[in-house]
């Protein structure tokens, strides 16, 4: 748990000194970095802002559809799924999806494949259990 906190202690500082007038690309991997730390540590909603932000840089950058792109995606598909936001996790990983395979990485396609799958079926089974106890 410490070290989590030092981490997050650490990520604010950086983000303090953070050039925004800076390149797109290396905001885009402090932010996207920033939210893992800040999911990490628990704070959910936060860390979810920062790679918003991050996704938002990249697309600046004209690199939303790079490797970059397709891994800060299945990220924020990670955190909505933790977060129970089953038909957003599954958008940001068929978005990740295609652009994994655009690129030619196969496996992780599959992954994001996979993902996606387990996401919905996720928001159907909350879905049905929802509207079954109201």
């Amino acid at each position: 748990v410490g070290r989590r906190q030092d981490a997050m202690v650490f990520l604010h500082e950086a983000s303090k000194g953070l050039d925004l007038r800076g390149d797109e690309a290396g905001k885009a991997r402090i932010l996207s970095s920033m939210g893992a730390a800040c999911v990490s540590s628990g704070a959910v909603e936060e860390g979810l802002s920062h790679m918003k932000q991050a996704w938002q840089a990249l697309l600046r950058a004209k690199l939303g559809d790079t490797p970059e792109g397709a891994m800060l995606l299945s990220q924020m598909g990670s955190v909505h799924y933790q977060m129970a936001l089953y038909s957003q996790a599954n958008i940001s990983f068929e978005l990740a999806r295609d652009r994994y395979l655009v690129h030619g990485n196969f496996m992780e396609a599959l992954r994001m494949w996979y993902l996606s799958m387990v996401s919905n079926l996720r928001g159907w089974l909350w879905d049905t259990e929802q509207s079954l106890y109201r």
